[in-house]
């Protein structure tokens, strides 16, 4: 901390970690901080006390029970007993007044009477992290400090935290380097405490040695750890308790001289205190992404007068800020609720004359909240609602009951804190209760429940499926065993079991297709629309049977084709040779069975006259017909067409300013062997030109398209409807429009493909 506080107060506050271990459950139930200034959290509300012996300006530590039972307290240098006297051999630890957390003590996992009081030096100074042992079992439980001052690593900043394991007796210690940007992390277990690894994530710290000051918390859960940076900034990071691995780091700007961190217990919020700006802000770690848990910021209370330091959850739930040279510590009494509904109370605890200073206990809350569950219920009689209570001593986001446990099955499930589950009949079943908090199980609780058998009759009853009978006071249309209560026997009801099961219901569906235009008659109607239809009918035993019709329609397949013939010509139309104009119709019956129609419009032509208007360039010749053209004009021709059809070509030839052309290419596959090969298996024309306008089709030998698409990038690949086509010669018809200049060219197209497998 900055040397010029130490003429006043020396303002750096301590922590407090318990651990349990073997089923020992431990806390921090009273506080002992600042100028022989105390808090006892056994009463309600919690009142000031000032009996304690601490006089220190930061770094503090009270380890009591969960029920308030004091074992010691420290300043980080001395050890004070339950009796407020100096522990045998409690003086000299490495700790320091103006270090930010100069004591953190944690349970021995491997012995329920020891624990470990970790140190860290003021200004990241060379006694750096070390650790003591206390044996609680020693001068008639008044204890002594057995192992004084075991070095783990120096220079270290004056921030320490611990994070349990997930289900596991193991405790991460953790410390933040100095002059580095690592965090070194040590684990203690059974085997005692001892290097884990180093993580370089985050900002480096370094320059003055009072940017070594600030808290550094995890949350209850253990999955988010902030610091907090005297230089100005604090830091977020996702944590890992398995692993002890941080990842995704926060940076949090413009704070001033940082130095409190706090989280509600749910783990959504964050509080961070300033010195300099009087405040202390909120961050919604729910907000989403990293700019947005930024940019969610809001000032949560504002200190009036006064310098807010440290910030610590309560073992109830509330969050208390140091402000020092005061009788008294603030509070934000809901930490939970986002925004400023989680309020500011600036006299939330009377110190009795006593003064706060810069430090508060700092406790591990894992474990004032630890995991301990429990159940109650009401005595269980077979087939009668059971009422169950879960009796957690800890907050959980949710639970689940598993009723009727045997191996991995069971009988019901729930959710709810106080459901009602039924045991079918009587026995031995197993109840077993879940805890768990952020998705993760943190304790579990099972009980062996034995349920008396008080079915004195039995009675068997049918119904017809879907309907339902009164037993008891409710109804019922499902196979089962159902009980009606008669009178007391042996704490529970006596009771009928009623053996319900059902007469089934036949059920039919009938799949039919008619073509469009007729009916299907169905039970005496006539359908001629698809659609789904029922018809009810009764059976010997008095159930309804269900006949369900679902009817499809299959539409008629109606083409029609215009052409021209000339005279003397001769149209063939499916077996018919046509040689006048008119209109033909052919009816066909398809693969459906439903009539199709081809109708022929056919107009007969003497001759044709075909006028004609194109452009030349400049320079340029034109040949109309083998004749060549120089000049702008109109020109005809007359020809005689195959057909027998004479034909005028009048040629309105222009001049224009010419740009180069693209020629346009195309090749068309004559044949295709759609086999899956690979090779040669699809019908797909390619152009050398730039084609904006595109249409294909596919004719069988009846003059029925079978294939048709405008999408260039699709092909015909030789099946109809799914099904492959029968080999054999069919027709394409093509009309493209291509950018073959600064002008749009159409082009026409047509030929036959074979179809060969």
């Amino acid at each position: 901390m900055p040397s010029y506080f130490k003429t006043i107060f020396c303002f750096v506050f301590g922590g407090l970690f318990i651990s349990f271990a073997h089923g020992q459950k431990a806390g921090s139930k009273v506080w002992y901080f600042g100028l022989n200034a105390g808090i006892d959290f056994t009463q309600n509300p919690p009142l000031g006390i000032t009996n304690g012996s601490l006089s220190t300006n930061e770094g503090c530590a009270a380890v009591t029970d969960l029920n308030g039972k004091l074992y010691f307290y420290t300043d980080g240098r001395t050890v004070y007993d339950k009796t407020h006297n100096t522990m045998s051999n409690g003086t000299g630890l490495n700790g320091d007044p103006s270090s930010t957390q100069s004591a953190v003590a944690v349970a021995d996992p491997s012995n329920v009477n020891k624990y470990y009081v970790f140190t860290v030096d003021a200004f990241a100074g060379s006694k750096g992290l070390c650790y003591s042992i206390i044996d609680m079992s020693i001068n008639g439980g008044l204890g002594a400090v057995t192992v004084k001052n075991t070095l783990l690593k120096t220079p270290v900043c004056e921030k320490i935290t611990a994070v349990r394991k997930p289900f596991s007796a193991v405790v991460w210690i953790i410390t933040r380097g100095w002059d580095n940007d690592s965090f070194h992390i040590y684990k203690l277990d059974s085997v005692g405490c001892n290097f884990y690894k180093s993580q370089s994530i985050g900002t480096l710290i370094t320059g003055s040695s009072n940017n070594s000051v600030g808290y550094l918390k995890s949350n209850i859960q253990g999955t988010k750890i902030a610091y907090a940076c005297y230089q100005g900034f604090a830091e977020l990071f996702d944590f890992d308790p398995t692993t002890a691995t941080f990842s995704n780091p926060i940076k949090l700007n413009n704070l001033g001289n940082a130095y409190g961190v706090e989280f509600s217990k749910n783990g959504t919020l964050l509080y961070v205190g300033s010195s300099t700006y009087k405040k202390v802000w909120q961050y919604n770690l729910a907000a989403g992404s990293p700019a947005s848990i930024v940019a969610s910021k809001i000032d949560a209370a504002t200190i009036i007068g006064q310098a807010v330091y440290a910030l610590q959850m309560g073992p109830d739930g509330i969050i208390y800020m140091a402000v020092p040279s005061n009788s008294y510590v603030s509070s934000i009494p809901n930490p939970e609720i986002l925004g400023t509904g989680c309020g500011y109370i600036q006299k939330a605890i009377d110190l009795k004359g006593k003064l706060c200073a810069a430090g508060l206990p700092n406790a591990l809350n894992s474990d004032n909240f630890s995991p301990y569950s429990d159940f109650k219920y009401q005595a269980i009689c077979a087939g009668k609602a059971v009422n169950f209570k879960d009796t957690f001593d800890f907050v959980s986001d949710s639970i689940r009951w598993y009723f009727g446990l045997n191996g991995k099955n069971y009988l019901g499930s729930s959710v709810l804190h106080n459901p009602q589950f039924t045991f079918p009949k009587s026995g031995t079943y197993t109840v077993k209760l879940e805890a768990w908090l952020k998705r993760v199980k943190v304790d579990s609780v099972s009980k062996t429940v034995v349920v008396p058998d008080t079915i004195r009759d039995t009675i068997n009853i049918k119904i017809c499926d879907g309907d339902s009978i009164k037993i008891g006071n409710k109804y019922c249309k499902n196979t089962g065993d159902y009980f009606e209560w008669l009178t007391s026997y042996l704490g529970c009801d006596s009771v009928v079991l009623k053996r319900l099961s059902l007469w089934p219901k036949n059920s039919t569906t009938l799949n039919k297709t008619i073509c469009a235009g007729s009916t299907y008659n169905f039970f005496g109607t006539d359908y001629s629309s698809p659609g789904t239809y029922t018809h009810i009918l009764k059976n010997t035993n008095g159930c309804d049977s269900i006949i369900t019709l679902k009817l499809l329609q299959y539409p008629k397949s109606e083409m029609e084709i215009f052409d021209t013939i000339c005279s003397g010509i001769l149209y063939p139309f499916y077996g018919q040779f046509l040689s006048n104009s008119g209109t033909y119709t052919k009816t066909f019956t398809s693969y459906t069975g439903c009539d199709s129609t081809v109708k022929l419009n056919l107009f007969k032509r003497n001759s044709f006259t075909y006028n004609i208007s194109d452009t030349f360039c400049l320079k340029d010749t034109y040949i109309f017909n083998g004749i060549i053209l120089t000049k702008p004009g109109i020109y005809s021709q007359k020809f005689v067409a195959q057909n027998g059809c004479d034909s005028v070509v009048k040629l309105n030839l222009q001049l224009k300013l010419c740009y180069p052309v693209v020629p346009c290419i195309i090749e068309i596959p004559n044949a295709i062997t759609p086999d899956g090969n690979n090779i040669n298996d699809v019908f797909k024309p390619v152009f050398s030109c730039n084609v904006v306008e595109y249409r294909l089709r596919i004719v069988n030998r009846w003059g029925e398209i079978i294939y048709s698409t405008d999408n260039m990038g699709e092909h015909w690949d030789g099946f109809i409807a799914n099904k492959p086509i029968a080999d054999g010669v069919y027709a394409y018809i093509i009309d493209v429009v291509a950018q073959q200049s600064l002008d749009l060219e159409k082009h026409h197209y047509e030929g036959t493909i074979v179809v060969l497998k």
